[in-house]
């Protein structure tokens, strides 16, 4: 079972006793982490050199790669509201399908790391 740490707070498990997943559609999106995009003279985003572990990476302006994630809540079909977590961007009304493992019983809330979402194209059928 795979560990994923969460914004410095102690790593939590990938798996839950909770699979499964829904279509639906995207009401809202809030986005975490990163931080302001600074550009270079050539308009793009500003790279620095950034020690990591014993190496240095090349990191964009914005965050360390990865840092950026989303909090979506989608209505599925049934009309139940999830608020699922991902590192996909995904404009609100986007038809979208995720499965995966849920945080509780309740299967409504997903933590990045245990979902996949992705476009569908099965919202109105």
């Amino acid at each position: 079972m795979g560990i994923v740490l969460a914004g410095g707070c102690a790593p939590y498990p990938l798996q839950t006793d909770y699979s499964g997943g829904a279509v639906g559609k995207i009401q809202s999106r809030t986005e975490r982490g990163g931080g302001p995009t600074a550009f270079g003279p050539d308009g793009k985003p500003y790279v620095a050199p950034v020690p990591v572990g014993g190496v240095v990476i090349p990191v964009e302006s914005g965050g360390l790669p990865g840092s950026r994630s989303y909090i979506y809540e989608i209505r599925a079909a049934d009309g139940t509201l999830h608020i699922v977590g991902s590192r996909a961007t995904f404009e609100i009304g986007s038809c979208v399908a995720f499965s995966g493992y849920a945080d509780g019983p309740s299967r409504t809330h997903w933590s990045v790391g245990r979902v996949t979402l992705e476009r569908s194209t099965n919202c109105d059928k």
